[in-house]
Formats: C-alpha cells, structure tokens, sequence
C-alpha cells in the first residue's frame, strides 16, 4: 500500500495574496476560498474538477496548494515548500522573472547546488530547479 500526495499546505498570515503569486507563477488557478480563509491552487479550472476520494484511491492525482490563515507564524517558518522547474525558458530567466514580482533571493548557506532559493513576496521559499 503507497499514500500519494493530494495537498500541499503553507500557512500564511493573508492565505489570499500569496496564493494569486503562487498562482500567476505556476499556471494554477484557484479551486475554491473558503469561508475561513483558505486558498486551493490547482492546475485544474474549478472545485467541481477536483479529484474526489475515490479518485485519490485509485492512483496519484496532482495535489492542490493549499494556503490556510495562521495569526501566529510560530517558533518554524517553512515547514514545507515548493520546488519549481522552468517551463519554456532557462533557470536565471525564471529567477529574474520571480524577481521582478516581488520575489528575493534567499541565503541558506547553499554550496555547489544547481538550484536557486528564493523567497516569495510574504517569505516563503521556494526552489528554482533547472539549467
């Protein structure tokens, strides 16, 4: 028996903003904001595609990105992130695009790694894979 992935869940202070950023830079559009205040991203149109339970059981479906409200940041911030790999252009492109959105680079002490870490406008990180 193997789990498959169905969400990924980043919490964020204003769920809203960061996943129209997340959005914009993935190709995803929203599936559904909730009354208490979460954002799911997909790269499905609307909620009524989203895979239901029986789908999930029956094999892998792409998972959502889900940005759910938190008040407090907590002790840890990125728990869990996101890693991206260019669609049509070379990795300093896609990083000089991030950039010119608001993005920053990020300093994690990285050594000879083929990768750039980067933070999103509210600081959240992300990788950008890729030549």
């Amino acid at each position: 028996m193997t789990s498959c992935l169905s969400d990924i869940i980043l919490d964020s202070r204003e769920p809203v903003t960061p996943a129209r950023w997340r959005a914009e830079t993935l190709g995803h559009s929203t599936l559904r904001q909730s009354e208490e205040g979460w954002v799911a991203l997909g790269p499905r149109g609307s909620e009524s595609d989203r895979p239901d339970e029986n789908s999930y059981r029956s094999g892998p479906q792409p998972p959502a990105i889900v940005f759910v409200p938190v008040a407090d940041e907590g002790a840890v911030k990125d728990w869990v992130h996101c890693d991206t790999w260019p669609v049509g252009r070379t990795r300093d492109k896609e990083v000089d695009a991030l950039l010119s959105r608001g993005a920053t680079l990020t300093d994690v002490d990285q050594r000879d790694i083929h990768w750039n870490v980067l933070s999103d406008p509210e600081g959240s990180v992300l990788c950008v894979l890729g030549t």
